[in-house]
């Protein structure tokens, strides 16, 4: 920075394609401080390093920066300032901030020139400081990419490319380039497995009305699959050649550009030479979030085996903890190996939290072989996980009683219980949003002053990123909610140093049998551990839907569960 003459460098904890998980060659942000989360800010200065994060990772951050120069900065907590608001106190005008511009949105580089604009500041975009100094980074990831099968897509990528071209159209748009990966797979029928936890390939892509050009290391596409995109008129350029090639491409053009969803780097490029670029929202983000017939079926049966997976692995927990020495970590790699055995597996959705007792309250824990601890046959057990099968992404929670739980267990379970059953069954009218049903999980916590600090929900994809926009269920979202829509339904209360509860589905949005009204469908098939649930504070209509919900579970899994199973799942879902 000294050489340089960079006051403060900043680090968003992205990469080139503004994802949640990256690839270990851009992950900076935990390189430079520890913090492994999924969402964090760093700025460091010649005196200060800083960590911003949210709710979700208080606890994590906490204990993943001890001992380090890095202050946590607990985002949305009264008093304390945004990265913004520190910066604006603390640097001096003129000073220069520098970060790597191809990891930076465009849209948050355009706040900033507005809110510092009286400071005068400076900033150097073109460098990437950390390559300097990180002298063993990995490298890229080299897996090759294979096609989607139209049998799980539901429908052909040409079909897609027209659709798409048709809006743009519409729009007097000429073209696009997209650097969303799972834009960009969704487009093309196209999977991957660069990116942890998620089914996608490193690369760029550019549509106008004449070509189709998608930058791609060439080792990764295989020749049968490199045969079929050159027939469907999509060509294929070195990946490393995009910033030449888009300079070409956007020339004289009328562009699209969403500047949420593209780095500063390239949204210079296409702003400098383009004919016009037109600050819209990508398309692609609502074709994507609407499932069609095809990948609503294989959601539901995607379902149906994680169940199966999740009931098998809650019987083997209950048969062999009082037998053996398990940590979370060995019990997470047992329901990582139930999963795995199912067909159409793919890989993990996102890494299995299991989280004993106080680290319940960590709303994202994550057990380490090396330091998680011993779970023992008493107290409470907060289980995340999830899938990506070929026909679907899973995700789900459930939280379980190891013993006897206690009246405040029990009590504040059928608290977030309740708010799970009213989310799950309410009716509503078409343009609603998520931030319109947000309080319907929440009000039975409200009501006894008590909160959660994440959303309700979050969008999921088919085959595709287990975090999926542009819907949510929170108090922000103000996204109207459309017939095919994946969503999660996750209500929970943590208590720091204590345990943490959460029950999590998964819901598809359809249409109600009312005209003009939409409700869910939950897709999530595993038992809800009832020896949590204090029945007395049920309505007869909430325990009707725990009961036909539990039903529903016994029938869709049992055919595929042994004798044994089927008997412990018949009882886990009796009525109550």
């Amino acid at each position: 920075m000294a050489k340089h003459h960079i006051a403060l460098w900043y680090d968003h904890g992205s990469d080139p394609h503004l994802g949640e998980y990256i690839p270990e060659y851009w992950n900076t942000r935990q390189w430079l401080s520890g913090f492994s989360g999924s969402a964090g800010k760093l700025v460091i200065t010649q005196d200060f390093a800083g960590l911003w994060t949210d709710s979700r990772y208080f606890i994590q951050a906490e204990k993943e920066l001890m001992g380090t120069e890095f202050v946590l900065f607990r985002s949305g907590i009264p008093g304390v300032p945004s990265v913004e608001a520190f910066i604006f106190k603390n640097l001096p005008l003129h000073s220069v901030i520098g970060f790597n511009g191809k990891c930076i949105p465009a849209a948050l580089v355009e706040i900033w020139a507005n809110l510092f604009s009286e400071k005068s500041y400076k900033i150097k975009d073109d460098i990437d400081l950390v390559d300097q100094i990180w002298h063993d980074r990995p490298l890229l990831p080299m897996n090759p990419a294979f096609r989607y099968a139209l049998s799980y897509a539901g429908e052909t990528s040409s079909q897609k490319i027209k659709r798409l071209r048709e809006d743009l159209l519409v729009h007097h748009i000429d073209g696009m380039f997209i650097v969303l990966l799972d834009e960009i797979a969704w487009l093309l029928n196209i999977r991957g497995n660069d990116i942890p936890f998620s089914p996608l390939v490193l690369s760029y892509l550019w549509i106008d009305q004449q070509k189709v050009v998608w930058f791609i290391d060439p080792k990764k596409v295989p020749n049968p699959l490199l045969k079929e995109l050159t027939k469907e008129e999509i060509f294929c350029k070195p990946y490393s050649d995009v910033d030449k090639v888009l300079l070409s491409l956007c020339m004289g053009k009328h562009v699209s550009l969403d500047p949420t969803k593209i780095s500063y780097h390239f949204a210079k490029i296409i702003k400098k030479n383009s004919l016009q670029c037109k600050e819209t929202e990508s398309p692609i983000t609502h074709f994507k979030s609407i499932k069609n017939n095809t990948e609503q079926k294989g959601i539901q049966q995607a379902h149906i085996r994680d169940g199966v997976a999740m009931v098998r692995w809650m019987v083997w927990l209950q048969n062999n903890l009082t037998k053996e020495h398990h940590t979370e970590y060995t019990i997470a790699e047992k329901l990582n190996a139930f999963r795995a055995k199912q067909p159409l597996f793919h890989d993990l959705s996102f890494s299995t939290i299991v989280a004993y007792q106080e680290n319940g309250a960590i709303v994202h824990y994550i057990p380490i072989k090396e330091s998680a601890v011993t779970v023992n046959p008493y107290g409470i057990l907060l289980v995340d996980s999830g899938g990506h099968y070929l026909d679907g992404t899973t995700d789900i929670t459930r939280t379980l009683a190891l013993s006897e739980p206690t009246a405040e267990q029990k009590h504040f379970f059928t608290l977030v219980l309740k708010g799970l059953i009213h989310l799950s069954q309410v009716i509503f009218p078409e343009g609603s949003t998520g931030a319109n049903l947000d309080s319907l999980a929440r009000q039975f916590l409200w009501q006894e002053g008590f909160n959660y600090g994440h959303s309700t929900g979050h969008g999921v994809g088919c085959f595709l990123t287990v975090h999926e926009g542009p819907q949510r269920i929170s108090s922000t979202s103000m996204v109207p909610l459309k017939a095919g829509m994946l969503l999660s339904n996750e209500p929970g209360i943590y208590f720091e140093g204590n345990y943490g509860i959460r029950i999590e589905n998964l819901m598809i949005c359809q249409p109600s049998s009312k005209k003009g009204y939409f409700a869910f469908k939950t897709v999530s098939l595993c038992p809800i551990d009832l020896s949590l649930v204090d029945t007395s504070l049920l309505t007869p209509d909430e325990r009707h839907w725990l009961n036909a919900y539990h039903a529903t579970v016994c029938e869709k899994l049992s055919p595929h569960l042994s004798p044994k199973e089927k008997k412990w799942l018949k009882n886990q879902t009796r009525d109550i």
